[in-house]
């Protein structure tokens, strides 16, 4: 969180969570050159890529490609330009996590293993920026509850939108939206 925090700010949230798995003798989708982010703000960074090693990666087993500096950027690279600039992370360890601009253009590799290839990957945002899921709805208020404040605060609690005109119109303090967040 220190370090989503000093790059985004205090209030920064969970944009994506998912998995990065790559099948055996397969590529997938993320073998397309992309970026996590679309939105092009120059000298600001607007989201964080975070990808969690569950399995070794290497270039036998699809691990993931990345055309540093190229945040900047507003279209994909040509493959041939990509595969010139790329830099493949192929040395990353179970428990070793990936930080990276999501403006940068990245993509899979091929998995020419037997094995499936996994990983947990994470998108981390600006908090005024909406995330993929609702992830506070997808936990009960009793699970909600137990969190740590600063948990709530990073799965987006802080910065719910209202679902009626009546949770707009509460007293500041009772609505779910907090001011000073960012």
């Amino acid at each position: 969180l220190s370090i989503y925090r000093a790059i985004l700010g205090h209030g920064c949230i969970i944009h994506a969570y998912n998995s990065s798995s790559m099948p055996p003798n397969k590529t997938n989708y993320s073998r397309a050159i992309h970026v996590d982010s679309p939105r092009l703000i120059p000298g600001y960074i607007t989201n964080i890529g975070f990808t969690l090693a569950l399995n070794p990666f290497t270039n036998e087993n699809g691990a993931m490609e990345i055309y540093p500096d190229s945040f900047n950027m507003l279209h994909a690279p040509a493959e041939y330009i990509f595969d010139k600039e790329k830099v493949i992370l192929d040395n990353v360890e179970v428990g070793d996590a990936i930080l990276f601009n999501a403006r940068c253009w990245h993509r899979g590799g091929n998995n020419t293993t037997q094995q499936w290839r996994h990983g947990v990957t994470m998108n981390i945002c600006r908090n005024y920026m909406r995330q993929q899921f609702d992830y506070c709805k997808m936990l009960s208020d009793h699970t909600l509850k137990q969190l740590p404040e600063d948990v709530r605060k990073f799965l987006g609690y802080n910065v719910r939108m209202p679902e009626n005109m009546e949770e707009f119109l509460l007293p500041p303090d009772e609505r779910k939206y907090k001011p000073a967040q960012e």
